[in-house]
């Protein structure tokens, strides 16, 4: 992903949730899986933040789609990502989330191996 994101050939848009919840979260979650909170940071920080498109998602988005009310039902807080993810149409959603994955965005098997595989980078 970061080859394609320096490239310009993929876009990464975030709901500004999501933005305040990696900022408030990563130092934990990476100690978490023995890696360094401030290394964790300092790499989302230079390497993918600097690519992301932070939207402010309008409630109406996605209103009518039965995804997006399944979510909202589930987890409100959650509800600006499938929204966006609607607006977007075509999109995939990186999701481990199941108030996300068990209404058909993302998937919770995806993450986990470009986990691995950028802990191997950074190993490297």
């Amino acid at each position: 992903m970061m080859v394609a994101l320096y490239q310009d050939t993929v876009r990464l848009f975030v709901a500004r949730h999501v933005l305040d919840e990696v900022e408030r979260d990563l130092p934990d979650y990476a100690a978490s899986v023995r890696v360094d909170p401030e290394l964790a940071v300092t790499q989302w920080r230079q390497r993918y933040k600097p690519f992301i498109r932070v939207v402010d998602v309008p409630a109406p988005w996605g209103e009518g789609s039965p995804y997006v009310q399944a979510v909202f039902a589930q987890h409100a807080v959650d509800a600006p990502t499938p929204r966006l993810a609607t607006a977007l149409a075509d999109s995939y959603v990186l999701a481990e989330d199941p108030d996300l994955t068990d209404h058909g965005f993302g998937s919770r098997k995806s993450l986990p191996l470009r986990r691995q595989t950028m802990a191997e980078a950074h190993r490297h």
